[in-house]
């Protein structure tokens, strides 16, 4: 169900964004390609790799349910990768602002029940 719900997510904003504009929608990607969204979540897994690898930052990095969560959350449609990411990271860290100083609830959307963040426990 989550797997259908992030592709929901990539194409429903990728519809709205192109209601906004006159051009016509571009063709829909073929099986073996990725959305925008798909390719944002995913640099945004690999700088968190590469900057939470050291040993005692490991248990700090944010789980990939939740960046992949927040990600869609927020994701607009924009088609061009690099605006995406601005927008989506943008997205991202007004959420967290906006929640402060307590923690970003990021529930489960296929399972409302469920919140992602609920097991994080702050640092002092």
């Amino acid at each position: 169900g989550y797997i259908q719900w992030f592709r929901d997510q990539a194409e429903s904003a990728r519809v709205r964004l192109a209601k906004r504009v006159a051009a016509p929608m571009p063709p829909r990607l073929g099986p073996g390609d990725q959305t925008v969204l798909a390719m944002i979540v995913q640099l945004m897994k690999r700088y968190r790799d590469l900057e939470f690898a050291a040993p005692d930052r490991a248990a700090l990095a944010p789980r990939s349910i939740v960046l992949t969560t927040l990600a869609a959350t927020v994701y607009e449609g924009e088609q061009h990768p690099a605006r995406a990411l601005q927008q989506v990271v943008t997205g991202m860290v007004d959420a967290v602002i906006a929640a402060w100083p307590e923690r970003v609830a990021i529930p489960n959307p296929t399972n409302p029940g469920e919140r992602f963040c609920d097991k994080f426990t702050p640092e002092t």
